[in-house]
């Protein structure tokens, strides 16, 4: 008996997912191709003749419009978001998808980039195309290879109108953030003149929360693409002392890289760093990317002694012995968020998070009998301080059991006795 491949996704199983995914996503809506084709033909107002129709894969319209343009396929609710989202069911007879992994790993991929769409409009929506914030981001990006990726887009004929500097922005956007989350490797074939694929990836995706919009659109039944070869990668770095160059893939890269940034944006410094870490230490093979990988790092560093000087005033050696402390510490975690060198960088990110937050006391029966003379919600301005002498004492009271050079130590020790 032969293997006959994975099981072909039934009807069930596709109204299943589409379900699922528009739980997730209210205002997507999967048609067709032949009808998202005719629908995007009708807005535009292309000539029939007309043999290739642009961003044929999907469009977002407001539901007036929709309902303008397709009264005979479909009867909508009247409650509907602002925008509609409409994307072309991926082909479930394609064996290139292999099963119904792959046709969910398509309605993620095309529901991702309709996503991408959106929020790159409503990015750039306000911005004139002349105006100082638009001019700054194309000189981020690159002014060569935005004149590149205009005429790439335009060939590829996902633009409709290749003169509009805004769309052809948005739809870079989209492009290079669907490419980075399926098929990295792709993005120096699509965009060559990009001089930094990686970096262009974090400008994109700190513009319009792209690890948000992945994790939105994500299938259930899916894992990150790229999660397997982290593991794969870090199994054979385990097995082995020396790790051959080039295991790290680029997808394995872009996804620790995206765990970083969610970290990062979530104001998790102390995960973004060890994350950072496991991802130069996995790119020791690649030159380029361990640089490009020590300068994040670094970035994650800073950032962390900047909120602790900010807590707990600057070290009496000054910033650089206490960037140093967390340098060092960082190195001792070896990636591992329980080692004890991560933990007392978990304590120190614990005094960060007490000194940043105001404490509340919510009072709701005073606030009811007094028939809301009273205030619902009291501020408790002394609870901070507590908080931060709490964990301040739970770091230096884990001092001794990390390593720390004679220096540092002392350097730590006396930062952390001036709140004890």
């Amino acid at each position: 008996m032969t293997d006959s491949g994975p099981r072909p996704p039934s009807q069930a199983d596709i109204l299943r997912l589409e379900q699922s995914l528009r739980a997730a996503v209210p205002e997507a809506v999967f048609a067709s191709p032949r009808v998202v084709r005719r629908i995007i033909r009708a807005d535009l107002d292309l000539p029939f003749l007309r043999a290739r129709v642009p961003h044929r894969e999907s469009i977002a319209l407001p539901p007036a419009r929709l309902l303008e343009l397709a009264d005979d396929v479909w009867a909508l609710p009247a409650e509907l978001p602002e925008t509609i989202l409409l994307v072309a069911r991926p082909d479930p007879e394609n064996p290139a998808l292999r099963g119904h992994r792959g046709l969910a790993t398509a309605y993620w991929r095309a529901l991702a980039h309709g996503c991408f769409d959106i929020a790159a409009c409503d990015l750039l929506a306000e911005e004139a195309t002349d105006g100082s914030d638009f001019r700054q981001l194309v000189e981020r990006a690159g002014e060569t290879a935005f004149a590149e990726a205009t005429a790439v887009l335009a060939q590829e004929g996902v633009l409709r109108d290749p003169g509009d500097r805004r769309e052809a922005v948005a739809e870079w956007i989209a492009v290079v953030l669907e490419l980075a989350a399926f098929e990295p490797r792709l993005l120096p074939v699509w965009f060559p003149a990009v001089e930094d694929h990686e970096s262009l990836v974090d400008l994109f995706e700190t513009l319009i929360d792209g690890e948000a919009i992945l994790d939105r659109t994500r299938p259930a039944e899916l894992d990150d693409p790229a999660a397997a070869d982290v593991a794969a990668a870090e199994e054979a770095d385990l097995r082995s002392g020396a790790r051959p160059a080039g295991r790290l893939t680029r997808r394995a890269a872009a996804f620790l890289q995206r765990r970083t940034l969610a970290a990062a944006r979530r104001g998790n410094d102390v995960r973004g760093a060890i994350l950072q870490w496991r991802l130069r230490h996995l790119a020791r093979g690649d030159e380029a990317a361990r640089e490009r990988a020590d300068r994040r790092l670094d970035r994650r560093i800073a950032r962390l002694v900047r909120r602790l000087e900010r807590a707990l005033g600057p070290a009496a050696a000054g910033p650089a012995d206490l960037t140093a402390v967390i340098a060092t510490l960082v190195e001792q975690s070896g990636g591992s968020a329980w080692t004890q060198a991560a933990r007392l960088l978990y304590d120190l990110q614990k005094i960060c998070v007490d000194s940043e937050r105001e404490s509340y006391r919510t009072q709701l029966l005073s606030w009811a009998f007094t028939l809301g003379r009273m205030p619902l919600i009291r501020p408790l301005p002394l609870q901070r301080v507590a908080l931060v002498h709490r964990h301040a004492a739970a770091a230096f009271r884990r001092l001794p059991a990390v390593p720390l050079p004679g220096r540092l130590a002392e350097t730590a020790a006396g930062w952390l006795s001036r709140v004890l």
